[in-house]
C-alpha cells in the first residue's frame, strides 16, 4: 500500500502518484489546461517543428515548459512569449569541449536526466513529449518516476539515419555506443510499445512505426506542414513572379547532403545542355562534404548552375518564389522513404510545379494533388525527361495550382495541429480516468514566431 504526502505529492513508499482527490483539486484549478514538458535534444531557438508544435499548444490554452540542451551559455530560464524555456545548466570552468560532449543528448545521460527531472518536478507537468529517439527512454523514465504519460515525437527514421551516416561518413569508434544503429532499433521497439502516445510525421512513418510495435490506436500523423503564415507569404511573393523570358530556372533549397539527389540533378542538367534546352538550376543552402561546384565545373555544366549557398530567410523565400519548378531530388534510401522534407510544401505554397524522386512520401502526395511529377530514384535521363514535360508554361501553371489548393486545403499546419492537441488531451484524459468524447472546438494557432528571426535555410527546408 503506498502513502502519499498530499501537501507535496511526495510518495513515502512504492511508485510516484496523487490521490483521486488530489487530483480533483488539481483538475478543479487547471479547468482543461495541460501543463506539458517538452524535450528537445538541441539548442533552441531555433527548430521549425518545434516552434511550430509549442505555438499549437499555447494556442490551444495550454502551458507548455520547453527543457533544451545549452552549449553556449545562454540565460537558463527565459520566457519567450508564452513558452516557459528551461536550459541545461552549462559547465563553464570545464571547458568548452567537456561541457558540450558531457550534454551529448543520451537517456543515461546523468545531466540530462537530472536536468528533465527537476524541471519536470518544478513545472507540475501532466504530460511530457518528446521529439525524437535519442531522450525518449529517459522521458519513459521520468513519466513513470512521476506518474505522467509520455508522448514521442518521431520526426525522423532514427535506424535509417544512423544507416547513412556509418556508410557515408567517417568511421568513429564513439559511433559505436552513441549513434549505433543496432541499438538504435532496439530502442525504438521499446519506446514504441511503451508510449502513451506517438506522432509520426507521414503516413509512412505511422505505419513503419506500428510494424515496430506502437499500437495502432496510439499514433497519429503531424505532418511537417506550413504555418498559414509562410502559406501567405509564399503566395504573396509567387504573386509578384509575372512572367519572364529566358531560360527555365529549377530551384532546390536544404541541406545539399550525398543522399540529396543534387549529383543526380546534375547529371540530368548535363542531359539538357546536350541536346541545347535551356534551364538553369538554383542551388540555396551550404556544401556539405561534397563539392558540387566542382562536380558541375567537371560536368561542362557550370554555366547553368548558381549556389548560392546560405542565404537570409527573406531571401532564399524570393529565390524560391522567383524559379519556374521547385525539385525535391532526394535518393530513396530507407531515410527518405519514411519521412517528408519540409520544401515540398514551400514548393506548393509558392504555385511552383514540384519535381520528386519516386521516394514513397513525396511521389504519393505530388501525385494525388496533381502538383508536379516523380522520376524514377537517382535515374538522370528520368529527370531530364521529366523536366522537359515541364517546358511548357501552361502545364506548370496547371501543376503549380494545383499544388497550392493543396496546401490551402489539406496541407496546412492547422490541421495538423489539430491533430497534435487532440492526441495530447486524450492522453491526459485517459491517465486521469476520464471518458474520451469528441475534440473540441479550439481557437486558430497564433502566428509564427519566425518572422523575428533570420532563419537558417538548411533549417527551415530540411
Amino acid at each position: 500500500e503506498q502513502r502519499v504526502v498530499v501537501a507535496t505529492g511526495r510518495v513515502e513508499k512504492g511508485r510516484p502518484c496523487l490521490t483521486r482527490a488530489r487530483e480533483c483539486i488539481l483538475d478543479a484549478a487547471r479547468g482543461d489546461r495541460v501543463i506539458v514538458g517538452k524535450i528537445w535534444d538541441c539548442e533552441y531557438p531555433w527548430d521549425v517543428r518545434v516552434e511550430k508544435v509549442t505555438d499549437a499548444l499555447l494556442a490551444a490554452g495550454h502551458e507548455v515548459h520547453l527543457m533544451c540542451r545549452n552549449r553556449t551559455g545562454l540565460a537558463l530560464h527565459e520566457r519567450i512569449g508564452a513558452l516557459e524555456l528551461h536550459r541545461m545548466p552549462n559547465w563553464p570552468r570545464a571547458g568548452t569541449w567537456f561541457d558540450a560532449a558531457s550534454s551529448f543528448p543520451a537517456f543515461m545521460n546523468p545531466r540530462w536526466i537530472r536536468h528533465v527531472l527537476r524541471v519536470s518536478r518544478e513545472a507540475k507537468v501532466d504530460l511530457l513529449l518528446c521529439r525524437d529517439l535519442p531522450l525518449a527512454p529517459l522521458a519513459l523514465w521520468v513519466g513513470r518516476r512521476l506518474g505522467v504519460p509520455v508522448v514521442v515525437d518521431i520526426a525522423e527514421n532514427y535506424p535509417a539515419m544512423l544507416k547513412h551516416r556509418f556508410h557515408w561518413r567517417e568511421f568513429k569508434p564513439h559511433n559505436l555506443i552513441v549513434r549505433n544503429p543496432v541499438l538504435a532499433t532496439a530502442v525504438e521497439r521499446y519506446v514504441m510499445r511503451r508510449a502513451d502516445g506517438v506522432m509520426a510525421v507521414v503516413e509512412e512513418s505511422r505505419d513503419r512505426l506500428i510494424e515496430v510495435g506502437a499500437p495502432g490506436d496510439r499514433v497519429v500523423v503531424v505532418c511537417n506542414t506550413p504555418t498559414a503564415a509562410r502559406i501567405e507569404t509564399m503566395g504573396a511573393i509567387a504573386r509578384e513572379r509575372g512572367a519572364r523570358s529566358g531560360a527555365m530556372r529549377l530551384v532546390y533549397l536544404g541541406l545539399l547532403g550525398v543522399s540529396r539527389g543534387i549529383d543526380v540533378t546534375l547529371r540530368a542538367m548535363r542531359e539538357l545542355d546536350r541536346h541545347g534546352v535551356e534551364v538553369h538550376f538554383d542551388v540555396i543552402g551550404g556544401m556539405g562534404t561534397v563539392d558540387y561546384r566542382a562536380e558541375a565545373q567537371a560536368l561542362g555544366i557550370a554555366h547553368r548552375v548558381t549556389f548560392h549557398g546560405h542565404v537570409p530567410y527573406d531571401d532564399a523565400l524570393r529565390l524560391v518564389a522567383a524559379a519556374d519548378v521547385g525539385i525535391v531530388p532526394h535518393h530513396a534510401t530507407e531515410h527518405w522513404r519514411t519521412t517528408i522534407p519540409n520544401k515540398l510544401f514551400d514548393y506548393m505554397a509558392a504555385e511552383l510545379p514540384v519535381l520528386v524522386s519516386d521516394a514513397p512520401p513525396t511521389k504519393r502526395i505530388v501525385e494525388e494533388t496533381a502538383c508536379g511529377l516523380a522520376f524514377r530514384d537517382r535515374d538522370p535521363l528520368d529527370l531530364a525527361a521529366c523536366i522537359t514535360q515541364l517546358l511548357d508554361p501552361a502545364t506548370r501553371h496547371r501543376m503549380g495550382a494545383a499544388g497550392r489548393r493543396a496546401v490551402l486545403e489539406q496541407y496546412s499546419w492547422e490541421h495538423d495541429a489539430r491533430r497534435l492537441v487532440d492526441q495530447l488531451e486524450r492522453v491526459v484524459r485517459t491517465r486521469r480516468g476520464e471518458r474520451v468524447s469528441a475534440p473540441r472546438a479550439r481557437p486558430a494557432a497564433p502566428e509564427s514566431r519566425s518572422a523575428n528571426r533570420a532563419a537558417d535555410t538548411n533549417a527551415t527546408a530540411r
